[in-house]
């Protein structure tokens, strides 16, 4: 999920068992916004 606000953008990760919020800037690039989640998903796959 991701949620765009005025001041920051915050994307929700949802693993098997855990939610991850992870909040960044709104004005960081696309492309490293999903580097981002892609790192967040294969770090939190085994929670």
């Amino acid at each position: 999920m991701h949620i765009e606000r005025q001041k920051i953008t915050q994307i929700v990760v949802y693993p098997k068992r855990k939610t991850v919020y992870v909040t960044m800037e709104p004005n960081m690039d696309i492309k490293r916004k999903l580097e981002i989640v892609e790192l967040i998903k294969k770090r939190t796959a085994k929670l």
